[in-house]
């Protein structure tokens, strides 16, 4: 069975991203779940990508 891992690599306008953590979302906790849903119900343009990884040469990710 391979070995999933997840990885984050977020790209974003740097003004744009200060004005959500200050100023929209300043409780948020997490990109994926507070900050990336709470752009797009403000009409901000959000593009996600998903891929599966395998690597034979990980044993143990924790």
């Amino acid at each position: 069975m391979p070995i999933i891992a997840t990885m984050g690599i977020d790209v974003s306008s740097k003004n744009v991203m200060l004005d959500l953590l200050r100023e929209k979302f300043t409780k948020a906790n997490d990109f994926g779940s507070d900050v990336i849903p709470g752009a797009t119900s403000i009409g901000l343009r959000v593009s996600i990508g998903s891929y599966l990884m395998h690597f034979p040469f990980f044993n143990d990710l924790s």
